[in-house]
């Protein structure tokens, strides 16, 4: 299924995978658990009550790094209290492309950049789809970027 735990792109040793359904906690605790660490996890969008308490253990076993994006992406990070990189763009297309950049960096060659966003995409997005197709796009551009050695 789209957008439920699909690897997007590979750039050397790194994974790039859409959950951008996960917006339940228990689906983004599973996400979490499922992923190959180190991770650099996206989070954002619009909260709607999840219990980030539940995450903290699970994101501190694996996350190397959370870049927070949207409405709520800097409040999730903050409770996560991991090292975080805020994308304060508001465009949705480039929310992406910042997000996925400094994912990478924060990984160097190895791990999984993992969107796993807690909150809903309706502060940015029209659904999840978008936003997991967006995140896709700016996966596959970072790829195709890395495989010509920029």
């Amino acid at each position: 299924m789209p957008g439920r735990f699909e690897t997007v792109a590979r750039a050397g040793g790194l994974r790039f995978v859409d959950d951008s359904i996960a917006t339940r906690t228990l689906a983004v605790r599973a996400a979490l658990e499922r992923a190959e660490g180190p991770v650099a996890w996206l989070v954002g969008g619009r909260d709607k009550g999840a219990d980030l308490d539940a995450l903290v253990d699970a994101a501190r076993a694996k996350v190397r790094h959370v870049v927070a994006f949207g409405e709520d992406g800097e409040r999730f990070a903050r409770a996560l209290g991991l090292p975080t990189t805020v994308i304060a763009t508001r465009d949705p297309e480039g929310v992406m492309q910042e997000a996925v950049e400094a994912a990478a960096r924060a990984l160097g060659e190895r791990g999984t950049v993992l969107l796993a966003p807690i909150g809903t995409s309706f502060d940015l997005y029209a659904d999840y789809r978008a936003r997991g197709a967006a995140f896709a796009r700016a996966a596959r551009d970072f790829a195709a970027r890395a495989g010509r050695g920029a």
